[in-house]
C-alpha cells in the first residue's frame, strides 16, 4: 500500500529469537483502530530498518506499518501492539510507516495499521473485506535475549549511526558518551540514532551509549566498535512495565466490537485497488464524496442528489460472504428536507424504505430480516443501492460512516451524536465505536 524508506540488509553478528506470548503486559488503554494489508518484504524492508520478517533484527511473525502520526518520526519503531479483530487477536511489532502521501487511510483520523502480509490480516479478519476496524493495546514486546545495536553504513568516530533493536519497550532517547565525559543526545532519523561530532568531541573507543525507555528506565551499553554493517548484542534489557502503565487495564481488549467500513471520509479501497475496492456505480445521481458541510464525523461526508428512479450504488469486484461475520448494515444519514422515498437494497431486491430527516440519524438494517441479503453482497448484481422510488428529484441526501456490524453485536458508528441529531435503527440499536486518534495519541506516544 505504501512506499517505505530504503534499508541496507547486511552482515549481522549474533541472532535473537522471539518466543511469542499472548499475555504481554499492557502499556496503553484499549483503543479503536483500523487495518489494511500490504507486502512488507517488497518495501525495502521497512522504515524502521529492521530488515525482513523473521530476520535477526525482526524476529517476529507479524509486523505492521503505523500511520504517520502514530509512527511519529520513528518513535514507534520496535513497539508492540495486541491487535484484536473479528476473527482473532495477534501481536504485531511496528516495523514500518504508512505515510499520508498516497495513503488516505493513514491520514491520522483514526489509528491505522497497514499489516505486513495478507496472512497477518487473515489472522484478525477475512482478507476479502480489505479494510477492518479493530481494537489495539500497546504491550511489552515478547523478546528473547538482550538489546542489539546495528551499525549502519558510514559509521566512524566522526559520525556514529546505528539502529537499536530487540527492546522490550519503546525507546524515547539515546545519548552517547564520546570520551568518558558528558553524554550527548543523539538524533533519530529513519530509526537510526546519529551522532555528528561537529562542535562535539570525536568519539574514542571504547564509548558508552545510554538508552531511555518510554517507561523512564535507563540502560547503559558499552561499545568498542564503529564497524558498519554489523551488530553487537548487549548485556542489558528493559524491565517489564509496571501494572497499569499508560492507563492499561488487563483484559480490556479481549472482545472486538467493530466491523468493516464502506465509507468514512472516502470510499474504502481494500488493500489498495482492484477487486477489493468499493467503487461508485451510481445511476442518474450526482455524488460528492468529499462534501465538507456538516459531516457526521471526520472531515467529509458524501452528498447526493438522486434523479427520479435513480440511485446511489456502491459495488466491488469480489463480493463479501457475510454469513457468520456481519449481521447489520449501518450508516448515518440526513437530508436538506425530510424525505421518505429512499429504498435500501442489495442490487434492487428486497428493498427496505427508510425515513430521512434533516438531522443526522443512525440507521441499522439487519442483513437477514430487513434486507434479506444474498449470500454474497457487493459484487455485480448485489451492489449496495440507495434508490429514489419517486419520479421527482430528491433533496440533497448526506451519508457518513457506512459500514458493517460484526456478528458479536458491536457497532461501527460513534453514537456521541452532534448537537441536534438522533439515533434510530431498522432492527437493532447502535453502540459506541470509541475514541478517535486525536483523543488518545498522547497515551501511545508517552
Amino acid at each position: 500500500m505504501h512506499q517505505a524508506a530504503a534499508f541496507y540488509l547486511l552482515a549481522v553478528v549474533g541472532t535473537l529469537f522471539v518466543s511469542v506470548s499472548t499475555a504481554q503486559l499492557g502499556m496503553s488503554p484499549c483503543l479503536s483502530a483500523r487495518s489494511t494489508y500490504y507486502n512488507y518484504n517488497s518495501q525495502n524492508n521497512g522504515a524502521c530498518q529492521f530488515g525482513p520478517i523473521g530476520g535477526a533484527r525482526l524476529p517476529f511473525t507479524y509486523i505492521a506499518a503505523a500511520n504517520e502520526a502514530l509512527f511519529n518520526n520513528s518513535m514507534a519503531c520496535g513497539e508492540c501492539y495486541q491487535v484484536t479483530g473479528p476473527s482473532g487477536s495477534i501481536l504485531v511489532v511496528i516495523a514500518d510507516e504508512c505515510p499520508v502521501n498516497g495513503n488516505p487511510v493513514c491520514d491520522g483520523k483514526i489509528f491505522h495499521f497497514d499489516l505486513g502480509t495478507q496472512a497477518t490480516f487473515d489472522a484478525i479478519a477475512p482478507s476479502v473485506v480489505g479494510v477492518v476496524l479493530e481494537t489495539i493495546e500497546k504491550v511489552s514486546c515478547p523478546v528473547s535475549g538482550n538489546i542489539g545495536v546495528y551499525f549502519v553504513p558510514g559509521t566512524s568516530q566522526y559520525y556514529v549511526a546505528f539502529v537499536v533493536y530487540n527492546h522490550k519497550v519503546g525507546i524515547s532517547l539515546v545519548e552517547l558518551q564520546p570520551n568518558g565525559g558528558a553524554y550527548y543526545s543523539m538524533t533519530r532519523n529513519s530509526n537510526q540514532w546519529e551522532y555528528n561530532y561537529g562542535t562535539n568531541p570525536v568519539v574514542s573507543l571504547p564509548y558508552n551509549i545510554r538508552l531511555t525507555g518510554i517507561t523512564g528506565e535507563q540502560l547503559t551499553i558499552n561499545l568498542n566498535t564503529f564497524t558498519a554493517q554489523t551488530s553487537v548484542v548487549s548485556s542489558v534489557q528493559f524491565a517489564d512495565p509496571v501494572a497499569g502503565f499508560g492507563g492499561s487495564t488487563p483484559g480490556q481488549c479481549s472482545a472486538h466490537p467493530f466491523p468493516d467500513v464502506i465509507y468514512d471520509d472516502y470510499l474504502y479501497n481494500g488493500n489498495g485497488a482492484g477487486s477489493n475496492a468499493w467503487s461508485d456505480w451510481s445511476f442518474s445521481t450526482s455524488n460528492n464524496f468529499a462534501n465538507t458541510f456538516n459531516p457526521y464525523t471526520g472531515t467529509y461526508c458524501w452528498a447526493s442528489v438522486i434523479n427520479g428512479f435513480g440511485g446511489i450504488q456502491l459495488g466491488r469486484g469480489i463480493g463479501i460472504t457475510w454469513g457468520g461475520v456481519f449481521t447489520h448494515l449501518q450508516f448515518a444519514v440526513r437530508a436538506d428536507s425530510d424525505y421518505n422515498n429512499i429504498a435500501v437494497s442489495w442490487g434492487g431486491a428486497n428493498e427496505f424504505t427508510i425515513s430521512i430527516t434533516q438531522t443526522w440519524t443512525i440507521i441499522s438494517l439487519d442483513l437477514t430480516s430487513d434486507l434479506m441479503s444474498p449470500t454474497v453482497i457487493g459484487e455485480t448484481g448485489s451492489a449496495l443501492t440507495f434508490k429514489n422510488t419517486a419520479s421527482s428529484t430528491s433533496p440533497t441526501i448526506y451519508l457518513d460512516d457506512v459500514g458493517f456490524m460484526p456478528a458479536n453485536n458491536g457497532s461501527y458508528i460513534n453514537v456521541n451524536f452532534p448537537p441536534g441529531s438522533s439515533g434510530s435503527s431498522g432492527s437493532s440499536p447502535a453502540s459506541t465505536l470509541g475514541s478517535p486518534l486525536s483523543w488518545m495519541l498522547a497515551a501511545l506516544v508517552a
